[in-house]
């Protein structure tokens, strides 16, 4: 084997890493790993990790923050742009990440395992459960690109933290939020349909009645079923007052009912942040904060207490949260949304009626591939 085979062997891929507040940092094929994004003086951080698996790690632990995820480069034309990027999110430390695009592949397999049974339903509703997971990973790839714009923008000028500010790129910021919060609610729910399709399967549920979103699982099977298994009990959780999906619904229902987040209550903007990665050290870095109850400014305005304003106050420049420090990142919360999701999918493959399968394809004389014979 020869020198250059071995490094490849040892460092598949160049990765250029993306994280929270809109930083990225470039790892080539060897052990430096260069972040991008320049301190106050314009300087750039450089660490080294001893192995292409321990990068991510030492970024969390080097500058005590999250990896979003990563875009891997294999070859020139990747570099160039000439290929579609390679992007997978990143959940987990460690040498075997899971991440949604393995998930997505892993539901793909079920599919073709639900072809060779026969089963039309459980063929139908992995595909557009791989596709979402799809979509999900790449919206959350979005809002991490629109946060590097806008973090991009503001260090053009001296950068100051605690600025609150808002432009087109916070707008781009907050509609790529929102664009992940409305499809995270699609594979929601596409994992409720999967989900009621195994209690029918199991005789739990009719097929007549059967639930294809998550209200309705809620209602028709998760509070009135006894069963105490493991995906139950997760789910009963995940769904009830305070659970995850829970929330994560109420910011898609906010958005998608009701008004726009940052425009929904108290006004959003963005907010420069110093964020501290060592003793007397620190890098900018961009959040967008989320309304802390959307619960609570949806019921407000489905009755309409935000209009009994006569002033309009909620019209004026200076209606803009006062701590938003204290709000949820939107970034942040999309990638955890995405981790949990990303998990649940897992718990649901672990219960499919068929092992997931790869399909062996062949290229045929006319161009087109095909399954080859067993």
């Amino acid at each position: 084997m020869s020198g250059e085979q071995r490094q490849r062997d040892e460092w598949p891929a160049a990765r250029l890493f993306h994280m929270s507040g809109g930083l990225r940092a470039f790892n080539a094929f060897d052990g430096q790993v260069l972040i991008q994004t320049p301190n106050l003086e314009g300087t750039h951080l450089a660490f080294t990790t001893p192995d292409y698996y321990s990068a991510v790690d030492v970024l969390r632990r080097g500058l005590n923050r999250q990896v979003i995820g990563a875009d891997f480069f294999t070859n020139q034309a990747s570099f160039e742009g000439r290929l579609p990027v390679n992007w997978k999110s990143l959940h987990t430390p460690g040498k075997h990440e899971a991440h949604c695009g393995g998930q997505a592949d892993e539901w793909s397999f079920l599919a073709h395992s639900a072809f060779k049974q026969k089963d039309p339903a459980i063929y139908d509703v992995s595909r557009r459960i791989s596709h979402q997971m799809r979509v999900c990973d790449w919206r959350l790839r979005q809002v991490s690109d629109a946060y590097r714009d806008q973090l991009h923008y503001r260090l053009q000028s001296p950068f100051k933290a605690g600025v609150r500010f808002t432009d087109q790129l916070t707008w781009a910021g907050y509609l790529a939020i929102q664009s992940f919060l409305v499809d995270a609610c699609v594979l929601r729910d596409c994992f409720a349909e999967y989900f009621a399709r195994l209690r029918v399967m199991a005789g739990d549920l009719s097929a007549k009645e059967m639930p294809r979103a998550m209200s309705g699982l809620v209602k028709r099977y998760l509070k009135i079923t006894n069963s105490t298994a493991p995906l139950v009990l997760l789910l009963r959780d995940a769904t009830a007052t305070g659970g995850w999906l829970q929330i994560l619904g109420r910011y898609r229902d906010l958005v998608v009912h009701t008004a726009p987040l940052e425009r929904a209550g108290e006004h959003l903007m963005a907010l420069t942040e110093l964020r501290v990665y060592g003793a007397n050290a620190s890098l900018p870095a961009i959040r967008l904060p989320l309304p802390l109850d959307p619960d609570g400014l949806e019921q407000a305005r489905a009755n309409g207490q935000h209009l009994n304003d006569p002033d309009m106050a909620f019209a004026r420049a200076g209606y803009t949260i006062k701590n938003p420090e204290n709000h949820p990142d939107g970034l942040d919360y999309c990638h955890v949304s995405l981790c949990q999701l990303t998990h649940l999918s897992g718990q649901l493959l672990a219960a499919a009626p068929y092992k997931p399968e790869v399909p062996h394809l062949v290229m045929g004389e006319d161009g087109m591939a095909r399954e080859a014979d067993p």
